[in-house]
């Protein structure tokens, strides 16, 4: 029997569903399973209640061959062990030795993860990146996904007119993210750059040197953990969203946001007096605000 011709309802997929729900939900088995989706991934998508994902993933993820670990690292030229190091240093699972999980994108960011090391940058360094890159992408990927989920859902939606909505969501906002990640990375490095400087000295040397002074702020909301016991979630969260707003307005060149954890923003400069300001800046801010 071929995957197209599987009968769902025997298989267990459909128990429970009723009507619209039930059409959706078979409707989109079958799309899958037409697509190639075998049964057992199929199973388990339902299991874990992630059926209606299951087309964005494959859109995340493109067509093509898939390659498992040992030839990423030969295709690519980089031995395993510093891949693996670097797919951790994302935040990343590492697949199994014969599973076949990985994609050409995969292989070609590898290769510019060798042109990196090639190019005399040190590994350290470039796991520092990958960390930090890990980190930053998980909230991007974290603030998107729930940005996209309450546009796109609509009342009365079944599985299938979700999925096929969240599908072509990913089919053209990807492409844009991936445009304005770059463009935004840019805007930073060059704003940086402009307050940043190479003495004589280290020029000849042959570095910038590997220690950087800076002065570092932190700002914490007073009272925050007695708020979270009496606020509703939603409520919570925007107080937290506007405190990163009025931390994102204060941090001007040469001063930088560095990061936010909940309550508190940390900011940093090489100027001190810059980095003062910003605090206060921050802190009257916040007082205006109530």
């Amino acid at each position: 029997m071929s995957e197209t011709s599987v009968d769902f309802e025997a298989e267990g997929l459909l128990e429970g569903l009723r009507g619209k729900a039930r059409d959706g939900r078979r409707r989109l088995l079958e799309e899958l399973a037409a697509d190639g989706v075998p049964l057992s991934e199929l199973r388990q998508a339902v299991q874990e209640d992630r059926l209606t994902l299951l087309p964005v993933e494959r859109v995340l993820t493109g067509g093509g061959p898939r390659f498992r670990p040992a030839e990423v690292a030969e295709l690519s030229g980089v031995d395993r062990e510093f891949l693996d190091r670097e797919w951790r240093a994302m935040g990343l699972a590492l697949a199994g030795e014969d599973e076949a999980v990985y994609t050409e994108r995969d292989v070609e960011a590898a290769r510019r993860v060798g042109a990196l090391r090639e190019a005399g940058l040190p590994e350290e360094g470039i796991l520092e990146i990958a960390r930090l890159l890990g980190m930053t992408m998980s909230q991007l990927a974290a603030a998107n996904r729930r940005l996209i989920a309450d546009a796109l859902l609509r009342p009365g939606d079944t599985e299938y007119d979700a999925a096929t909505r969240f599908a072509a969501a990913a089919q053209g906002f990807a492409p844009m993210l991936g445009e304005a990640l770059s463009y935004a990375f840019n805007l930073h490095l060059r704003e940086q750059l402009r307050h940043e400087s190479i003495d004589v000295a280290a020029v000849s040397a042959g570095g910038g040197g590997s220690a950087e002074e800076v002065c570092v702020c932190f700002a914490d909301l007073v009272g925050f953990t007695r708020l979270g016991e009496r606020l509703p979630v939603e409520e919570l969260g925007a107080v937290t969203g506007r405190l990163a707003e009025l931390a994102g307005s204060v941090a001007a060149p040469p001063v930088r946001l560095v990061k936010l954890i909940g309550d508190a923003a940390m900011l940093a400069g090489a100027d001190p007096t810059a980095v003062l300001d910003a605090g206060l800046a921050l802190v009257e801010a916040s007082e205006a605000e109530g």
